[in-house]
């Protein structure tokens, strides 16, 4: 099996090669930048939106997708994300490893959400392994890399108000999770992924940060999101979205009524 990565320097990208550089596996990293690799490990320049180079060569073919382009605020298939999918299905790819969100039950969805259930929409007619955490922490990588800077300022997070429950998971859970079901032992379908403890966003912060936090009120969240739209950069987009999604954090045990549920 050769096992084809994409997003292989982000958060669990990065997490995920550690992991299979101690397995036989060989993985071929798709990048715009080059990381450092592992013996096991090769390097192939790519963009979303680009054709896997010499799939052909390869005759199983595990697709671990993780590469998102947050600088895409295009809906319906005509966003990169979309698009890009479509041409990396065009190789000749075994099964896919696609890690999406959790769908909210309202139509008050992110950008980034929308984008992800349109992905999933379109593989759920493949070998498909769909993994949706419910929210993936860890010490200093992806959004918790901010909110490790946060904590040491000191200062008070303001926070939208939600206390419904989110249920972290821990990188090294979900990398783990990943490894068994994905690339040791093949599983497919469509699984809500949930860490053992359920608790709202501000106690999650208190919990796992040590970061002390208020709620404010809605409608200074209204002004906020309006004013990062307004200022149409890419970082602010980013806030943007991060701000929406904690948002629409649902209920972990509404969610789970409609998906198959799997506690790590």
């Amino acid at each position: 099996m050769v096992i084809y990565i994409t997003g292989g320097t982000g958060q669990i990208g990065m997490a995920l090669r550690k992991s299979i550089s101690e397995t036989n596996a060989e993985v071929v990293v798709l990048s715009r930048v080059q990381p450092k690799l592992y013996e096991n490990e090769v390097f192939v320049q790519f963009e979303l939106g680009d054709s896997i180079v010499n799939s052909a060569n390869h005759k199983d073919i595990t697709l671990v997708h993780l590469a998102h382009d947050y600088s895409d605020k295009h809906l319906g298939t005509s966003n990169i994300n979309y698009r890009g999918l479509l041409e990396l299905s065009k190789s000749e790819i075994t099964r896919y490893i696609f890690v999406s969100t959790p769908d909210p039950l309202g139509d008050n969805q992110s950008v980034y959400q929308k984008q992800k259930r349109l992905c999933v929409e379109y593989l759920r007619g493949e070998t498909c392994l769909i993994l949706k955490p419910s929210f993936i922490y860890s010490e200093r990588h992806g959004a918790n890399k901010i909110l490790y800077y946060l904590r040491r300022l000191k200062v008070r997070l303001p926070i939208p108000r939600n206390t419904n429950c989110l249920s972290p998971i821990k990188l090294d859970s979900m990398i783990g999770l990943i490894m068994v079901i994905g690339i040791v032992n093949w599983r497919d379908g469509s699984f809500l992924v949930k860490g053992a403890e359920d608790m709202c966003f501000k106690d999650f912060l208190e919990k796992y940060h040590s970061i002390k936090s208020y709620y404010i009120p809605d409608r200074m969240i209204k002004i906020l999101l309006y004013v990062l739209c307004a200022l149409k950069l890419d970082i602010t987009f980013y806030i943007q979205e991060r701000i929406i999604g904690i948002k629409n954090l649902e209920e972990i045990k509404l969610l789970s009524k409609s998906e198959s549920v799997i506690v790590i």
